[in-house]
């Protein structure tokens, strides 16, 4: 888990170590930030280091940090964000962070790939939410008591041959993979990582409402304290605890429009 693992009352998130890497004592393979703009916007990050490599972990990392910190550097600018703006800055904290990944490649001499992660992004305020995918996992937003995607889920964009291969941030053709969403309707959102897609999903395009009730509950608590500790330990229990991969959900409010 992230030792910040909530901002204010409104936002929390946690990453809960599978059964398979607690059983070999390896560090969880997902990583999550976030942070709130001056201006009350939100923006969070989640990825999820593929494979078996050694460092996917601090290529997960990495790129949630880096990501949002050119958000903050980009959309920290006291109003609103026009649709074509926040757009084209989500897409160039994504390709920062993947020249970040590329760079501390380069200083330890590894291939990018041993780093490899996929990576959601999304900025949210005032009843508006964009964001972006490169890999698996989701971002679903809610809206009252109904749940929809931000962004379609990859295999309906990529030709994949296998359910558990996905296309990686720094896969040579990584933007056959990217989606982007924007929505201004809406009161929640959250992202996850792969781990989590089993409860998520209910058919390729509705999502499931139980989980997602489940998740939005506890994270409108009053209290992001009680939010955080209630999270943790509802991926910790049942029937979360015996899954395999790690996992990792950010769940948030929307700045209401008004």
């Amino acid at each position: 888990m992230e030792t910040v693992d909530h901002l204010g009352d409104r936002l929390i998130g946690c990453s809960i170590r599978g059964s398979k890497h607690e059983a070999v004592d390896v560090p969880c393979r997902d990583a999550w930030n976030a942070a709130q703009l001056s201006d009350g916007k939100f923006v969070m990050a989640v990825a999820d280091g593929v494979g078996s490599t050694s460092r996917s972990h601090e290529g997960a990392n990495l790129a949630t940090r880096e990501t949002v910190a050119a958000l903050e550097r980009s959309l920290d600018t006291g109003g609103d964000a026009e649709r074509e703006t926040v757009e084209s800055n989500i897409k160039d904290a994504v390709t920062t962070a993947r020249s970040a990944i590329h760079a501390r490649a380069d200083e330890l001499g590894e291939p990018p790939t041993e780093l490899d992660t996929t990576l959601l992004v999304a900025v949210a305020w005032r009843g508006t939410v964009a964001g972006a995918a490169v890999g698996d996992g989701g971002i679903v937003y809610s809206l009252g008591a109904s749940y929809g995607l931000l962004v379609p889920r990859e295999e309906s964009v990529v030709d994949l041959p296998y359910s558990n291969i996905t296309v990686p941030l720094q896969h040579q053709e990584w933007d056959s993979s990217y989606r982007f969403g924007y929505i201004t309707d809406c009161d929640g959102i959250a992202l996850f990582s792969d781990g989590l897609s089993q409860f998520a999903w209910d058919g390729p395009e509705p999502t499931n409402a139980t989980f997602f009730d489940t998740m939005f509950d506890i994270a409108r608590e009053d209290d992001g304290d009680v939010a955080s500790t209630e999270l943790v330990a509802l991926l910790q229990g049942e029937p979360y605890r015996d899954i395999a991969d790690d996992k990792t959900i950010v769940i948030s409010d929307v700045p209401p429009s008004q």
